[in-house]
């Protein structure tokens, strides 16, 4: 009974020893990175690649630190991702890693000094995470990550964690901790949602189930009027335009930020020359520019007409045009079989 007691206590103590892990990521040392929860996050349905050759009897373990079931919920911590398995996109994750151990003779004066000298091993390799467009198969875009990953396993580990305390350092009970998987997972969130900022990648649509929304943003410009007793009128229809293309599922340009890069042109509306219209839109990051103005056709005071044009900004055409014909004295009526027109123009332009 006693001997068991002692080779129990023998195996505990080797076993349930504390592994040191220090993990830096193309090079530079692993960050936590907190992000903002999206409300509208993009769906991917998940591909998990593991490793396909078995490098060793604890290399199964050590998958499991890269690539583990815990990877989804990761993934969907991060505020920008859901994961759905009927989305229009699909995010392959695969590792390529090598397991190395620089003093081979380590284990033994670990189990010579109770598992106080220190077993130290590394692992190099890649992290890939692509994202695929599933009706077109192509890559949309590929994040591809060098992960230099040392990990020591003593009852020193203990110690050295007091000291060492930062991202790139984490302290385990066991071999297969998350850690790594974590820290990739979260650099990987911060290249996703910097990319999504600043418009390098797109993505039309949730799911297989909804509707593919079009890729435009519109930047609608102020009516053009020469009477000030048309302002208000002209503020309405292009509220009016908005509230149409936001319906129809458009990207529509924010009005302030707009209508501070309008003011840089120092301009007069009708002073704007097809050449300036376009400048306008590339430099308002728009596809497509509306322009609305009160023709000066009919003298009626009762009765306004107006023309709304939707210019291409990158060809410079006009895609399609629509004009009507505004009653004053019946406005709201008017405004809204103007605007049901204006639906049918863009659906069949």
């Amino acid at each position: 009974m006693k001997n068991f007691q002692f080779f129990f206590g023998l195996f505990c103590l080797l076993h349930l020893n504390c592994t040191l892990h220090h993990l830096k990521i193309d090079g530079g040392p692993a960050v936590r990175y907190v992000s903002p929860v999206k409300e509208d996050r993009t769906k991917f349905d998940l591909d998990r690649i593991t490793a396909k050759k078995k490098i060793s009897d604890n290399f199964d373990r050590l998958v499991e630190s890269y690539n583990s079931d815990a990877l989804t919920n990761l993934l969907e911590k991060g505020g920008y991702i859901q994961i759905d398995k009927n989305a229009n996109y699909t995010l392959r994750y695969s590792i390529d890693i090598t397991e190395d151990m620089p003093f081979p003779i380590s284990p033994i004066f670990f189990l010579l000094t109770l598992g106080i000298f220190p077993v130290v091993e590394t692992t190099d390799g890649f992290v890939t995470i692509q994202l695929i467009d599933n009706s077109s198969e192509k890559i949309i875009k590929e994040y591809r990550y060098e992960v230099t990953h040392k990990y020591v396993t003593s009852w020193l580990s203990i110690v050295a964690s007091l000291i060492l305390w930062g991202d790139q350092w984490d302290l385990a009970m066991f071999h297969n901790h998350g850690f790594p998987q974590e820290m990739i997972v979260s650099k990987f969130q911060k290249d996703f949602y910097t990319d999504l900022s600043n418009q390098k990648i797109l993505f039309v649509s949730n799911s297989k189930n909804e509707k593919r929304y079009p890729k435009e943003r519109y930047a609608i410009l102020p009516v053009i009027y020469s009477h000030s007793k048309d302002k208000k009128t002209s503020d309405v229809i292009r509220d009016k335009i908005e509230t149409v293309l936001v319906n129809k599922k458009y990207t529509v340009l924010e009005r302030t930020k707009m209508n501070e890069i309008t003011k840089e042109f120092k301009l007069a509306q009708t002073g704007l020359t097809r050449n300036d219209q376009i400048e306008l839109g590339k430099m308002l990051n728009a596809t497509n520019l509306i322009l609305t103005e009160i023709l000066e056709l009919n003298q009626d005071d009762k009765h306004l007409e107006f023309s709304i044009k939707n210019l291409d900004v990158e060809s410079g055409q006009i895609l399609w045009k629509y004009e009507f014909t505004i009653d004053e004295t019946n406005l709201s009526e008017s405004i809204n079989k103007a605007m049901e027109g204006l639906k049918s123009s863009i659906e069949n332009p």
